[in-house]
């Protein structure tokens, strides 16, 4: 399992320095890019991914909650093996994937708590994406809370694919509380946001989580 801290939980004024001093700890950095017409939030921009991209040696995860994803990915500058992530509920035509692997970054599709799965299930048979994100929050604002229903939906989407060699992600609301039982379910990446930024100590707060990965990983 990798771990991606959420940079829209954290304090944006003191955003350079909490990147250098999570980097050594973590597997990558997960940042939101919302339009306040897809989700009820602004935050995030193309200038600052570009500027994350190039400051980090970790992959990163850009999240596009937006309406039209496509109008932004030509301006991203990214790395190979960073992972963009589309939205299933945003109006997309499903070339951006193609646009994503020219790029030679993992082409993700997130899916909201109240999406079936069949949803996007031709994606999945058609090899059209690598990565699939279940939103465990309802999408908009960090700190909401998980949605329990995404663990048996987790359970669900391992078994469609993997056979097609597709890593499963989470994002929203993972904490202390539930990190267990993801781990018991094959999720591939997660994402923790206000539960890592919310304590006084981010980097100790990361530790444990690393240490229950390890401890998971030699039980398995």
């Amino acid at each position: 399992m990798r771990i991606f801290p959420s940079l829209m939980a954290a304090n944006q004024l003191y955003l350079g320095d909490i990147v250098v001093q999570l980097e050594p700890l973590c597997d990558g950095f997960h940042l939101d890019i919302m339009d306040l017409e897809f989700v009820d939030n602004l935050i995030g921009g193309i200038s600052l991914a570009n500027q994350l991209g190039h400051a980090v040696k970790k992959p990163l995860w850009v999240d596009l909650f937006l309406s039209n994803p496509r109008t932004v990915l030509s301006r991203l500058e990214l790395d190979p093996n960073d992972i963009v992530t589309i939205h299933a509920e945003s109006t997309f035509d499903p070339v951006v994937f193609d646009l994503i692997r020219e790029k030679k970054c993992l082409a993700s599709l997130a899916i909201n708590p109240e999406t079936p799965l069949e949803k996007i299930l031709p994606f999945i048979h058609n090899k059209q994406i690598d990565h699939l994100v279940l939103m465990s929050v309802i999408p908009g604002a960090s700190g909401r809370p998980f949605v329990e229903a995404t663990l048996k939906k987790a359970a669900q989407a391992y078994q469609i694919t993997q056979q097609y060699g597709i890593t499963i992600a989470m994002d929203g609301g993972i904490s202390r509380k539930n990190i267990e039982s993801i781990l018991a379910l094959g999720v591939g990446d997660i994402v923790i946001g206000s539960a890592l930024f919310s304590t006084e100590n981010p980097v100790e707060e990361l530790l444990h989580y690393q240490e229950w990965r390890k401890i998971n990983t030699l039980e398995q």
